[in-house]
C-alpha cells in the first residue's frame, strides 16, 4: 500500500467518515490482563465495515481512564491495506458547565420560575448567575430563579462519552477483524484467605478469593481475565500472549476444578480465569481462586511472658 497516496488524499480530498457507533459495531471478543498495580491492558476484536478510501472510525465504549499514549489500532485480516494517520482521545463530556462554557459569546434565554423570560448574549456565569448582554447593556440574573436555561444546537468538539476516534485509510471495501488495544487506569485485584474452623476446633476449612475492583469508566462483558501479580515496569514492551486451548467441561467437574490456571513469567505469576467473566464498572467482583478446602487442625496456646498487654 502507498501510504505516501493517502497522505496526499487527507489533504487534497474531503475524508469519508464511517461512524463506529454501538449500533453498527460487532464486538467480537474482550480480553482484560489486570495487573496489581492498578492498572489493566484492555484488548478487544471487533468488526468493523470499511470503506475504500480516507475514513474516520469512532469507538465510544472504552474506559474513561485510557493512557492515550498506549492506544493501538490493528486490521487482523489484512493489515497491509489499512494504514492509521490520526488518532484521538476525545474526552470532553457534555456535562452543563461545558455547554454552557461553549456558550459565551452566543444568545441563550433563560426561563425564570414564574415563567417570564430572559434573552441576551451569554457573557459569564458562575453558580450563582447569569450574565447576560443585549442592546441595552448586560442584565445579572440569579440562577436560583432560573428554572430552565434554552440553547440552539449543541456546539461540536463535544462528547457524552469517552471516544476514540481514528482517521483510516483502507484499500478494501468491505468487512474488517480489527483489534483495539490500551492501557487503562483503575482496574485493581487483591487475593483474600478466610479459614473457618468447626465447633470443636478439630478442622480447618480453607476458601481462597480474588477481590477484582474495576473503576475505569467501562465494563466488559463476557471477558478473558488474566491476572498479573508482580511490579511491572509499564514503558518495557508488551507481554507475549498464552494461548489456551478450550474444552468443553462437565458441570460438576467445572464446578470443583480451580477457576484460575497459574503461569510463571520471570518474576511474574499470571492467573488465567477458565471461564469468560463480565466485569461492571462500579463494581468489586469475588472470583473463587481454588474450590475450598480442609484439614486437620489443633488448638494450641501460647503465653508469651515478656510481651506487654
Amino acid at each position: 500500500m502507498n501510504i505516501m497516496r493517502w497522505m496526499v488524499a487527507v489533504a487534497a480530498t474531503a475524508a469519508l467518515t464511517v461512524p463506529a457507533s454501538a449500533k453498527d459495531k460487532d464486538l467480537e471478543s474482550v480480553s482484560v490482563t489486570v495487573y496489581n498495580q492498578n492498572f489493566a491492558l484492555v484488548k478487544d476484536v471487533r468488526v468493523l465495515d470499511f470503506k475504500k478510501g480516507v475514513q474516520e472510525v469512532r469507538i465510544d465504549d472504552v474506559a474513561a481512564s485510557i493512557d492515550a499514549t498506549s492506544v493501538h489500532f490493528a486490521a487482523l485480516d489484512h493489515p497491509g491495506d489499512v494504514a492509521v494517520l490520526e488518532q484521538n482521545y476525545q474526552y470532553d463530556l457534555a456535562d452543563a458547565e461545558r455547554i454552557l462554557n461553549r456558550y459565551l459569546n452566543l444568545p441563550v434565554t433563560a426561563v425564570l420560575k414564574d415563567g417570564s423570560l430572559r434573552e441576551g448574549t451569554l457573557l459569564s456565569y458562575d453558580g450563582g448567575s447569569l450574565v447576560l448582554g443585549g442592546e441595552k447593556g448586560a442584565t445579572i440574573v440569579n440562577r436560583a430563579e432560573v428554572r430552565d436555561i434554552q440553547l440552539g444546537e449543541i456546539p461540536g468538539g463535544l462528547v457524552v462519552k469517552p471516544t476514540l476516534v481514528w482517521t483510516l485509510a483502507s484499500d478494501r471495501k468491505g468487512k474488517e477483524r480489527s483489534e483495539i488495544s490500551y492501557l487503562a487506569d483503575g482496574i485493581n485485584w487483591h487475593a483474600e484467605y478466610v479459614a473457618v474452623v468447626n465447633q470443636d476446633d478439630t478442622r480447618l476449612g480453607l476458601d481462597g478469593w480474588v477481590s477484582l475492583d474495576n473503576r475505569s469508566g467501562a465494563s466488559y462483558e463476557d471477558a478473558r481475565l488474566k491476572l498479573v501479580a508482580g511490579d511491572v515496569n509499564r514503558v518495557q514492551p508488551p507481554m507475549p500472549k498464552y494461548a489456551r486451548a478450550g474444552r468443553a467441561v462437565d458441570v460438576m467437574e467445572m464446578a470443583a476444578a480451580p477457576q484460575f490456571e497459574e503461569r510463571a513469567f520471570f518474576e511474574y505469576h499470571i492467573y488465567t480465569l477458565e471461564r469468560p467473566a463480565t466485569i461492571a464498572d462500579r463494581e468489586t467482583k469475588q472470583l473463587s481462586l481454588f474450590p475450598s478446602s480442609s484439614a486437620a487442625a489443633t488448638k494450641v496456646l501460647t503465653y508469651d511472658g515478656q510481651r506487654e498487654p
